[in-house]
């Protein structure tokens, strides 16, 4: 599931003290008492941008966590600005699976006229409905939207951009797929999901295509995993061994599977990777 926050503009005057006492009710699961919070917050805002931000978060709340559509789809039509209710619409769509009704809503919608946070999540989403019913043209059209809206959230950009990335590739067209993923790399060094998927999948395209120096040079241009956590760390430690492997530079590799393997993966990992250590060692020998 995507997870995506929007604003529909400049917001002023937030009631910080509100959302405070919103989010602490969410973390006592008091969720009724969240949503009725932002509810009033709402009904005392001072203009059509902040009135959206507190009922897209108690639409929000409704959806995923009480999982009451009628109760979300009621806030969502309290919305003032007609863009920001329609996008609220689309998102509530999304996220309780109704894609045939995503699809028809959108579809009598200028979605291009959106604020640029909510037409990129609108793009993103849609990206995502064309993708899973097999019509990649409309989706990588919409994923190319989306990816190329330079003002808005960087994950939603990146996101997109992965999502091309792969669906060129799964297509045939390498160079297109090459184009997305290093579009989805620029967008921000951080290890996001999006930017680990996008870093070893164009590694293993450049290795594929006898590029391998430029497959190191995508890990050694920043810190290999410094900030990647427990879940991507090892993953990329090991798409840059086999970089690295390619490249003829095996001493940095077998140094690079030492440091996975002080990285608490499993048992079966750690099995593979010592047959991998022993092949690069009788390779060396001979």
């Amino acid at each position: 599931m995507l997870l995506i926050i929007v604003l529909a503009g400049q917001v002023r005057a937030m009631d910080w003290g509100g959302l405070a006492a919103v989010s602490r009710f969410c973390d006592e699961k008091r969720f009724d008492e969240a949503i009725g919070r932002l509810e009033e917050m709402a009904a005392r805002a001072d203009n059509d941008a902040e009135q959206f931000h507190y009922l897209q978060k108690a639409v929000e709340i409704a959806g995923n966590s009480t999982k009451d559509y009628d109760r979300a789809r009621a806030l969502a039509d309290k919305i003032r600005d007609p863009a920001g209710r329609d996008f609220a619409i689309l998102q509530l769509y999304w996220n309780f699976k109704r894609y045939d009704e995503a699809l028809a809503h959108a579809r009598g919608k200028a979605v291009e006229t959106w604020p640029i946070g909510s037409r990129a999540a609108a793009y993103n989403i849609l990206g995502e409905i064309n993708r899973m019913r097999k019509n990649n043209a409309a989706a990588l059209e919409n994923y190319a939207r989306a990816a190329g809206l330079p003002a808005a959230a960087g994950t939603v950009r990146g996101s997109a951009a992965r999502a091309a990335g792969a669906l060129y590739l799964e297509s045939g067209d390498r160079a297109r797929a090459e184009e997305m993923f290093r579009k989805a790399l620029a967008i921000s060094p951080a290890a996001f999901a999006w930017r680990c998927e996008s870093l070893m999948a164009l590694s293993g395209m450049l290795i594929q295509d006898k590029r391998p120096a430029e497959a190191v040079a995508l890990f050694e241009s920043g810190k290999v995993a410094s900030d990647a956590g427990e879940h991507w760390k090892p993953r990329l430690l090991e798409a840059y061994a086999l970089a690295l492997l390619a490249d003829g530079k095996r001493i940095k590799a077998i140094e690079t599977y030492d440091e996975l393997l002080k990285s608490g993966i499993s048992a079966e990992w750690k099995a593979r990777i010592d047959k991998d250590l022993d092949k690069i060692a009788d390779s060396m020998n001979e």
